[in-house]
């Protein structure tokens, strides 16, 4: 089992950086290890679609389920098929002078990824990190 949980605040209001943030056309601007995603019809609770990331040379993902849509509080997703079980949940949270976003990654690991579980969570983490800064960069600039 592995959780990673990052924060940033971003010099947006809450709206702005919900609706960006969740729109499967700019999760690959924004996270450049995603190489697919897409999604079927409207960002809904139970709606699904496919996400594929390049991570540590190899291409993961598969499809998904959004279990969470709280505009513009929260989203959240659940792995349905791939090797890596995960559940992802976005917050957003309005804080003085802008928006802290709070992505956080919850999953289980087999094979490849439960024996070095420790290098998965370093790169991991170090990937989530600079993806965060990237959003901001965007979203403020």
């Amino acid at each position: 089992m592995f959780q990673l949980s990052k924060s940033v605040v971003i010099n947006r209001a809450i709206q702005d950086v919900f609706d960006y943030s969740v729109d499967p056309a700019n999760t690959p601007v924004w996270m450049d290890d995603i190489v697919e995603h897409t999604h079927n019809g409207a960002l809904e609770v139970g709606s699904t679609g496919r996400r594929f990331v390049k991570f540590m040379g190899l291409k993961l993902g598969g499809n998904y389920e959004m279990t969470a849509f709280n505009p513009p509080y929260e989203a959240g997703l659940q792995a349905s098929s791939g090797p890596l079980q995960f559940q992802v949940r976005q917050r957003y949270e309005e804080v003085d002078g802008g928006t802290q976003f709070t992505y956080a990654l919850e999953g289980e690991t087999g094979g490849f990824f439960k024996v070095l579980l420790w290098l998965f969570k370093k790169e991991a983490a170090s990937q989530l990190e600079k993806e965060l800064n990237t959003l901001k960069g965007i979203l403020e600039g």
